[in-house]
């Protein structure tokens, strides 16, 4: 028959498995440890390039708004130094368009006397009716106020 182990070889024998077990469970919180401190880095970084997304978006929507701005200040400059009719031809191509809301801000945008000619050039009865409405919002302060009442609605 076979040799039994002696008592002091079991004992031996177990406390080297429980050993075994002791290095595996520290090797196992070790790497636990370090995939937490790779989560929160993670995180880190998430939010770092979450923020500079919206930097960069920001920055591209002040450009964008810049851009639109420039745009709109030369369209107007160009409408004041051309003739009032040939302004009127313009600005009635923008509303067949369904531009009003560009044609009210740049008529908001000129000085009084060039608006006046400009708008005395509208003189069919469907061309009257056409300028009354943009004459309506810009009496009712035009874009502004529908960004002004936009902005209160919504939440």
């Amino acid at each position: 028959p076979a040799e039994e182990p002696s008592y002091d070889a079991i004992l031996q024998r177990r406390a080297l498995a429980y050993r075994d077990l002791e290095l595996k469970s520290l090797a196992l919180q070790n790497l636990q440890d370090q995939l937490r401190v790779e989560e929160t880095r993670f995180e880190e970084k998430e939010k770092l390039l979450a923020r500079q997304e919206q930097t960069f978006q920001e920055k591209m929507k002040a450009l964008e708004d810049e851009a639109v701005t420039a745009g709109r200040e030369t369209v107007r400059r160009t409408l004041e130094s051309v003739k009032p009719a040939q302004a009127k031809l313009l600005l009635l191509d923008m509303l067949n368009k369904g531009e009003e809301q560009e044609v009210v801000m740049l008529l908001g945008e000129m000085n009084d006397s060039k608006r006046g000619k400009i708008i005395a050039e509208f003189r069919t009865p469907e061309e009257t009716d056409k300028i009354a409405e943009v004459l309506r919002l810009l009496r009712e302060g035009g874009v502004t106020a529908e960004i002004a009442g936009a902005n209160a609605t919504s939440p």
